[in-house]
């Protein structure tokens, strides 16, 4: 696909080779999309092995920590009051 496709007819639209970090960008951002749907995939999987049972909870923590994914769950342990 060339440059000229890719914009299509837009008026007014920047053509990435004017622009060479665009480029660059648009790969980034896909990159970008590529991870955040790799770490979707684990925190379902690791959801799915906690509610089978085939984890505890202790191991699903230590997961989550192990993938760099502990961040993104937003975890607070219940005290006992």
């Amino acid at each position: 696909m060339n440059v000229q496709n890719a914009v299509g007819d837009c008026k007014g639209a920047i053509a990435p080779a004017e622009y060479p970090d665009t480029e660059f960008l648009l790969c980034a951002l896909r990159a970008a999309t590529l991870r955040a749907k790799l770490a979707a995939v684990e925190l379902d999987t690791i959801g799915i092995s906690l509610r089978k049972g085939l984890v505890s909870c202790e191991g699903a923590l230590a997961w989550l920590h192990d993938l760099n994914l502990f961040d993104h769950v937003l975890y607070r342990q219940e005290s006992a009051a």
